[in-house]
């Protein structure tokens, strides 16, 4: 294994992810609802099941808001940055990891290439720069797979605490699937290998019940604090999930949802493979006698896993492409080697490949000196979404500063880089200067203008800060305003939970006819509204003060 290739891969790995994650602020629901639970770790020290939006307990189990909470406590708070540096710094290990793995056990060059796969890969690269649970679990599945592997090459013969300890995180990251995934994977390889089933079987039942010691111990902690509530919670995350029993909506999708997220997930690189599709054709003979038990035993390995993963996520209703993140380190490797057969054997795909990139590239360069010339007339957008659209335009068109010249510099040379010399390296060094492009210029500029950050300062000058409680209220349970109470510092409250006497109502413009009715013993005064949709809740939002009529 070279090691100036695999500080190669962490180099251009880092410097591609972590000075871009702190640069968008929070404009889903998703992000802040994960982040405000680090927050109130550090706010009110509770670290085994803290209360956060108001009176919530954490959905998930609480290792990824550990890392957070840690990686705050330097700076003294929650920011974008600490709070998206879990999910940056899980997608490096596993790209590492994934090359010296692959590096040792078989073709240096294909490992190598594999690993930009993987960190170029449009679902990958996007988990990698999000605060969510999801690209810490799949560094944890994916590591305890290389780990187990390991294991079985060393003879079996001894305890992989190291692939028990990933199980062990990927647990306490999103449950139990940290540890069922590994084992199931390893238990079908072994099988195939003809290794005795019952020797399989007590032995990775022993790694499963040594994994689950440090998920049990925060367990029975979180249930002494939670009661029946955490339970019923753990039962619909896990059981009703993987039924598709949920109380509230689970993101149910048909059988083939899977595969289209593949399609859509290995962007760009899937424009490779519809370019090749001819050469596919060509291959289709020799394809047919396509035979695992002709396999080496990691080629048997790589595709069991990326296959029976994809199977087991095929069987749930619920199905989201970032339940997948596990198969594309796999999916990488084999890929890598079909890339690097086109490069030896039909070089035209990847010359007509790198330049489509470095087409998009350029105009990518073209489109943004468009907007910037103001060439886009406003009154282009229409309908609902008119006004966050000519906000996100404007925002494009006051771009300025070095680093928007550097940016548009490296695009406009990547590009012409990329259509001059047509080759795997060209293709990778445009890509990577798109997604550089993005997350570090057009994504913060057009997406910041749709966070709640500012909803939030009005909301703590004119509520907060003057000693007023405000509450919020939605139609729907386990949706909160959680940008605005995150970048409050989890200073609002739930109106249902605690029913207050007087304070501050926070509330949607589609929601206030049926509260109003549901609650007709308080007295509501409207105090101010928003001019246009918050992105959280594509709504107005109304502020009210209240008073519970008996005490007027």
């Amino acid at each position: 294994m070279n090691n100036k290739r695999c500080w190669l891969i962490l180099a251009i790995a880092a410097v591609t992810l972590l000075p871009f994650i702190g640069l968008t602020e929070f404009n889903t629901k998703g992000e802040p609802r994960e982040a405000v639970v680090a927050l109130s770790m550090i706010n009110d020290g509770n670290w085994i099941l803290p209360i956060n939006n108001g009176g919530d307990i954490p959905y998930k189990p609480p290792f990824f808001h550990w890392l957070i909470a840690l990686f705050s406590l330097l700076p003294g708070y929650v920011s974008e940055f600490t709070a998206r540096l879990p999910s940056a710094l899980a997608l490096i290990v596993m790209v590492v990891m994934g090359y010296r793995f692959f590096a040792r056990r078989g073709d240096e060059p294909t490992a190598f290439v594999a690993s930009f796969l993987t960190l170029t890969a449009f679902e990958v690269h996007r988990a990698g720069m999000n605060c969510r649970v999801d690209m810490v679990l799949t560094a944890c599945i994916v590591c305890a797979l290389y780990l187990l592997y390991r294991w079985y090459e060393k003879g079996r013969n001894s305890v992989p605490w190291l692939a028990i300890l990933c199980m062990s995180m990927g647990t306490l990251t999103k449950g139990p699937v940290g540890i069922i995934l590994p084992c199931f994977v390893m238990g079908v390889f072994l099988l195939l290998r003809k290794e005795r089933f019952w020797g399989i079987v007590g032995q990775l039942f022993l790694f499963a019940v040594l994994a689950c010691i440090l998920p049990a111990l925060w367990y029975v902690a979180a249930w002494q604090q939670g009661g029946d509530a955490f339970l019923d919670l753990v039962k619909e995350e896990n059981l009703g999930r993987f039924m598709g029993k949920m109380t509230y909506e689970s993101h149910e999708n048909p059988f083939y949802y899977n595969f289209i997220t593949l399609i859509t997930g290995w962007l760009p690189w899937t424009v490779l493979l519809l370019i090749s599709l001819p050469v596919l054709y060509t291959k289709r003979t020799s394809l047919r006698h396509f035979s695992w038990k002709k396999m080496s035993a990691v080629q048997l390995f790589t595709w069991l896993a990326f296959l029976l993963i994809l199977f087991f996520y095929c069987i749930p209703k619920s199905k989201r492409s970032v339940y997948l993140l596990p198969v594309y380190p796999f999916m990488a490797y084999l890929l890598a080697q079909y890339v690097l057969w086109l490069v030896r054997r039909h070089v035209l795909s990847m010359k007509i490949f790198a330049g489509v990139m470095g087409a998009i590239a350029l105009l990518l360069t073209a489109a943004f000196v468009i907007v910037k010339a103001g060439w886009v007339p406003h009154s282009l957008f229409h309908g609902k979404h008119a006004a966050e659209n000519i906000q996100m335009l404007s925002a494009l068109e006051n771009t300025q500063g070095v680093w928007m010249v550097i940016v548009l510099v490296a695009l406009l040379a990547a590009g012409v880089y990329a259509l001059r010399r047509r080759t795997l390296l060209s293709a990778l060094l445009a890509i990577f200067v798109i997604f550089a492009s993005l997350d570090g210029l057009f994504q913060p500029t057009a997406l910041n203008t749709r966070s709640d950050r500012t909803l939030a300062n009005r909301v703590k000058k004119d509520f907060i800060d003057q000693g007023e409680k405000v509450y919020m209220y939605t139609s729907i349970d386990m949706l909160h305003f959680f940008g605005t109470n995150f970048y409050t510092g989890d200073k609002m409250g739930q109106f249902l939970r605690t029913k207050p006497d007087q304070g501050v109502l926070m509330i949607v413009g589609k929601d206030r006819d049926e509260f109003f009715s549901r609650f007709s013993d308080y007295s509501f005064v409207p105090v101010e509204r928003t001019k246009r949709r918050m992105s959280e809740m594509k709504d107005t939002v109304y502020f009210y003060r209240f008073n519970r009529s008996s005490i007027k």
